[in-house]
């Protein structure tokens, strides 16, 4: 048994509570520290006592279709060109949803992300079965996705995104891999620090890219 207080993302401000009891985890987002360092004896106490009340969901974890038209219809829709929303929700049409849009935001691990990425390469080009998905293609929808979870744990969801490090696509002569390299949790967060500090008129934009994965066309064109 054990309640654990943690900055899922070092310098967040933003503590979240992970509770592990009798095989069932949960994470519940708290607010500050003082607030988390309150609530985890609190949680303890009631455990201790056979109150696992704390490890009930708050609230419904809504599926990621879900989510993701939400995501569709706000974030993106306020962000982003009409065009661009369209080129989303087609690709999560097509790629995503019918592998993972019916599990809870909750139930998306890095294990089903992985799978995901080898499933859309195996299925290969929509046009041509006899042609492998490119790394470009698999990129544009996993960076959909990555948005997407990223929202999520903003929104205090999820602890966080299972999709930011989502591995490697296999090019089409299935010799050479194409690896995504993304920043981890400490380096985004010094490296948007030092913007803020340094070149605040850039913040703002480096800011935008690093919350919602947009590509790099995109930040630029908004106003």
């Amino acid at each position: 048994m054990g309640v654990k207080v943690r900055e899922k993302v070092k310098g967040s401000k933003v503590y979240w509570l992970f509770i592990d009891h009798a095989g069932k985890r949960k994470a519940k987002r708290v607010g500050d520290k003082k607030a988390a360092d309150l609530a985890a004896p609190k949680i303890r106490a009631k455990l201790a006592e056979g109150d696992t009340s704390a490890l009930e969901p708050a609230v419904k974890v809504p599926t990621f279709a879900e989510y993701a038209e939400r995501w569709l219809t706000g974030v993106a829709a306020v962000r982003c060109h009409a065009s661009s929303v369209e080129q989303y929700r087609h690709r999560l049409k097509v790629r995503v949803l019918p592998y993972v849009g019916s599990l809870s935001l909750s139930a998306i691990t890095r294990e089903r992300i992985k799978a995901l990425v080898a499933d859309m390469v195996k299925r290969g080009n929509l046009k041509s079965e006899d042609r492998l998905s490119s790394p470009r293609t698999v990129q544009a929808a996993m960076q959909t996705v990555v948005a997407i979870l990223n929202s999520a744990v903003e929104d205090g969801l999820i602890p966080s995104n299972p999709a930011v490090r989502w591995g490697r696509v296999v090019r089409q002569d299935q010799h050479q891999v194409e690896e995504i390299e993304v920043f981890t949790p400490d380096e985004l967060t010094r490296l948007l620090a030092a913007t803020e500090s340094g070149y605040p008129d850039a913040y703002p934009f480096l800011l935008c890219l690093a919350r919602t994965g947009m590509r790099l066309g995109e930040a630029m064109a908004l106003q």
